[in-house]
């Protein structure tokens, strides 16, 4: 009975040290994963911040063309208005040299 009370004894004891053995496991493992969850915590983060400036990047890049976009529009309206202006100012200059060709009396009123 001595034997087997012997042997409970060191079995306990093998069962003992098997179960600290798997709690300094656990324990390992936990920590790993505490470190693993953080880590994709942060990386969850710095995708969402990426994702943010990736749209707002877009949409400055949208508004820019936009922008640009309404800017050539507006060159090419005063481009035709200066076009139509040079044509007006040719035609009302050749008018006037004709007038004061044909009557040079007007002309020298027009100076006082």
């Amino acid at each position: 009975m001595q034997q087997n009370a012997a042997k409970q004894g060191k079995e306990l004891s093998e069962l003992q040290s098997v179960l600290e053995k798997r709690e300094k496991e656990k324990q390992s493992l936990q920590q790993r994963l505490n470190v693993a969850n953080q880590q994709l915590k942060e990386a969850t983060s710095d995708r969402s911040l990426a994702q943010k400036m990736q749209f707002k990047n877009q949409e400055d890049l949208n508004n820019l063309r936009t922008s640009y976009f309404e800017k050539c529009e507006s060159e090419q309206e005063l481009i035709e208005l200066i076009t139509e202006l040079k044509e007006k100012l040719l035609v009302a200059s050749q008018y006037y040299h004709r007038i004061q060709q044909k009557y040079p009396e007007l002309m020298d009123e027009t100076k006082y």
